[in-house]
């Protein structure tokens, strides 16, 4: 059971132990994590952005020193623009485009204007690692902000940061899941979490920001899917069998928006 608060990102991802987004992987089928980790996809633009954000808004001063944006108007398709496009990868840093960064500064001015979410991410650190064993099973966790009052803050960005479509996100991408688990890694090691509270920034223009916290119906509903995910991870870990979808012949219904 370990706190880190300087451990390097890419450290934190090859570590052992099961993660919140291994059990959403593990929650649509087995089959589908364990080809994941034997195969672990390329990382998409839209990762990049949210790590982009997630600096400039966290970590503003850390910044220019992981990320380099293009000029506007480069065209990789010219040798100059190639030429230009590889001093860029020279540097060893993430490249943004320009229309990149200014999505990415936009959402970080949103926050960053707003004077609770501002307080929110002061006096605490960034990126902190965590672990611990719950259910059986080794698990680990990393936390956009934690507060030196044991308050943990996440940083979202989505498509819609009103209440009700904040909420749908937090159902489709299991942010509930999160909260709870992170919560129970945090408190078995010692750490009381009294909040567990997220800043969503929408990512169109004018990039609105919103600051929201789960009731306990939603925690508790994601305590239990954790704990059903971690059942199933230790199974098929014991077993070594990975289910995909049913094999059978299932009888399917339309949802009932179609009827």
């Amino acid at each position: 059971m370990t706190i880190y608060y300087d451990l390097p990102a890419a450290e934190y991802h090859a570590r052992p132990e099961i993660s919140k987004s291994g059990l959403d992987k593990i929650a649509q089928f087995p089959a589908l994590y364990l080809a994941h980790k034997n195969r672990p996809p390329q990382p998409a633009e839209e990762l990049v952005i949210g790590s982009a954000t997630h600096t400039l808004i966290l970590e503003p001063e850390k910044f220019e020193q992981e990320f380099i944006v293009a000029p506007a108007g480069m065209d990789r398709r010219t040798k100059e623009g190639r030429a230009a496009f590889a001093q860029l990868e020279d540097s060893g840093k993430q490249i943004l485009s320009a229309s990149q960064y200014e999505l990415v500064s936009g959402m970080a001015l949103s926050v960053r204007s707003n004077p609770v979410a501002l307080d929110l991410i002061s006096g605490g650190h960034a990126e902190v690692s965590f672990d611990s064993i719950l259910e059986d099973v080794p698990t680990r966790g990393r936390c956009d902000y934690l507060r030196s009052d044991g308050v943990v803050i996440d940083l979202k960005t989505t498509k819609s940061a009103s209440k009700r479509g904040f909420a749908k996100s937090i159902a489709e991408y299991r942010y509930h899941v999160q909260a709870a688990i992170y919560t129970d890694l945090l408190e078995a090691n010692g750490l009381f979490v009294p909040e567990f509270i997220f800043i969503a920034v929408e990512k169109t223009y004018p990039y609105a920001s919103a600051i929201y916290k789960l009731d306990q119906d939603a925690l508790d509903l994601g305590r239990a899917l954790y704990r059903r995910d971690l059942a199933t991870y230790k199974h098929c870990m014991e077993m070594d069998e990975w289910p995909g979808y049913p094999e059978e012949v299932v009888t399917l219904s339309l949802p009932s928006w179609a009827v």
